[in-house]
């Protein structure tokens, strides 16, 4: 399985294009609870194949002008839930302004699942959708979860995913969203824990004044794996997409970021922002970061960076100097990062929850 393809290629010697996912076993449709309050309509549906090669950018620009939800990891990923038998599970938001939606997995040790949600918010609502990932601290499991958004004119959702993963967790995350015009797509990922974690988003602006907005945190310790792609396709006129990624590395952990704004052709008067801030806490970690800008339009902003780096000597001396012993001054920014994300999710429940958990 072929997935998080970076749009244009870089070096193949670097191994950085992409990743390749082996030795996923037979999945089975996943046990979560859902929680609806609002007008929201549940079906179930069956999926179809994607024939489509992710490293065809050509054909996957092509896909997604003509509407084809295209996501971060990939058609492998459609793919792969078509071959086990996954179920839809489609939402629709039909009407309103405070529409909420809960959706949480609890996986269990020995699992392999799998889930395809769909989210489809209708002309001028809105939207808020929790999901929520967790398994015991020691579990050893699969879970792959789709999760694409389709957005009608005027709409808005806002997407909070919350992970939290034992140590023998494989986790493909993946997100699409299709917008028309004048949409809104906030999405505000936590990530904690997990052996392997996959996350896959891509958004795909294809209506005028659209626009996508992600804050990302996340901790990966031991010798943990997050590979990361963020595809920001912007077809639209005056789309915008704003990508904040915070991020703490320790131990021998391992991470990869792909960002990608993608102008095309007639996106006059676009815009588009990423950003990558990695605070590295030992000598033995792998970080490599992508930033990277496609323009097929003169008129069109961007800017890209990722600032890498250790703590500041002066501003380990000065908290030193005041008493804080240097292991609590790393477990303090590590959880300051993951804070700035936890601390705007506004059901106080979870906010509460998920506090308590950076706190232990």
């Amino acid at each position: 399985m072929y997935i998080n393809h970076l749009p244009a290629e870089t070096w193949n010697w670097l191994k950085m294009n992409g990743s390749e996912v082996v030795g996923i076993p037979k999945l089975q449709n996943s046990i979560f609870t859902s929680d609806k309050n609002g007008d929201i309509d549940n079906t179930l549906d069956s999926l179809t194949r994607r024939n489509i090669d992710a490293r065809d950018n050509g054909a996957m620009r092509i896909a997604a002008a003509n509407k084809v939800n295209i996501t971060g990891v990939g058609p492998d990923m459609d793919n792969l839930l078509f071959d086990n038998n996954i179920t839809l599970n489609r939402y629709e938001i039909n009407k309103g302004d405070s529409n909420v939606l809960k959706l949480k997995w609890t996986v269990k040790n020995q699992s392999a699942w799998a889930s395809a949600i769909e989210i489809v918010v209708k002309k001028n609502c809105k939207a808020v959708v929790f999901e929520e990932f967790e398994s015991e601290s020691d579990a050893s499991a699969h879970l792959a979860i789709q999760t694409k958004i389709v957005l009608e004119e005027g709409a808005s959702i806002n997407l909070i995913q919350l992970q939290r993963m034992g140590s023998g967790v494989t986790f493909i995350n993946d997100i699409g969203s299709m917008q028309d015009e004048k949409s809104t797509f906030d999405l505000k990922e936590v990530i904690i824990g997990a052996s392997k974690t996959y996350l896959g988003s891509r958004s795909n602006l294809v209506g005028d004044n659209s626009e996508f907005n992600a804050e990302v945190a996340y901790l990966v310790e031991n010798k943990d794996k997050l590979d990361m792609n963020f595809v920001e396709f912007q077809k639209g006129k005056k789309t915008n997409s704003n990508l904040d990624v915070k991020g703490i590395l320790r131990d021998e952990a391992f991470k990869i970021f792909r960002g990608t704004i993608d102008f095309i052709r007639g996106c006059a008067g676009s815009k588009g922002s990423e950003l990558e801030d990695v605070l590295l806490l030992d000598d033995t970690i792998v970080n490599q970061t992508i930033p990277l800008i496609l323009c097929d339009e003169e008129d069109v902003e961007g800017d890209h960076g990722a600032t890498i780096g250790q703590i500041d000597d002066e501003k380990l001396f000065y908290l030193k100097s005041r008493g804080i012993k240097e292991e609590d001054i790393y477990e303090m920014l590590a959880k300051a990062r993951l804070h700035s994300v936890i601390s705007k999710i506004s059901d106080e429940e979870i906010r509460n929850k998920w506090e308590s958990f950076i706190s232990e």
